[in-house]
């Protein structure tokens, strides 16, 4: 390995351990804000989740990091600024989104991203790009599908 290569590479990793250590810290920050401002506890958040309440200990002690998975179901029985506080490292928030407001960001998101390959495509004429559209189309399709399925109930 170059000495360039060692540098990067012990530079990444000290870069991912501190982003690690960030992320623990807010985990742990999130647990103790949600007990101590609204009462949630670990046994409630593993009764509402499933999750062992050793599992809930372990993250809200900071002994272990949860997985996005976890995460995202334990984000549904807390307050949008608590779950904020995992992703402003990243400059991000959450919030809870209006009843079909989803399927509008994706349709929007799908939109855009077939313009985008439409005009790359049209631009290259590589081999195959009416297949690929085609699929894209197919999910803009359902997409829309679904919109129009939530419409009409």
């Amino acid at each position: 390995m170059s000495l360039v290569n060692g540098l990067q590479s012990r530079t990444s990793r000290a870069r991912l351990d501190q982003a690690r250590d960030i992320s623990i810290d807010r985990q742990r920050n999130m647990f103790r804000l949600a007990h101590r401002d609204h009462g949630i506890t670990m046994a409630y958040l593993a009764t509402l989740t499933g999750f062992h309440p050793k599992t809930i200990s372990k993250w809200a002690n900071g002994d272990s990091a949860m997985d996005l998975w976890a995460f995202v179901e334990v984000s549904k029985h807390l307050p949008d600024y608590l779950t904020s506080l995992m992703v402003e490292p990243a400059g991000k928030g959450l919030h809870a989104l209006e009843e079909g407001e989803g399927c509008f960001d994706e349709l929007a998101q799908l939109s855009l991203e077939y313009a985008s390959a439409h005009l790359e495509a049209r631009r290259s004429e590589r081999a195959g790009w009416k297949e690929r559209l085609r699929e894209r189309a197919d999910r803009i399709r359902a997409v829309a599908a679904r919109l129009r399925g939530k419409a009409q109930a």
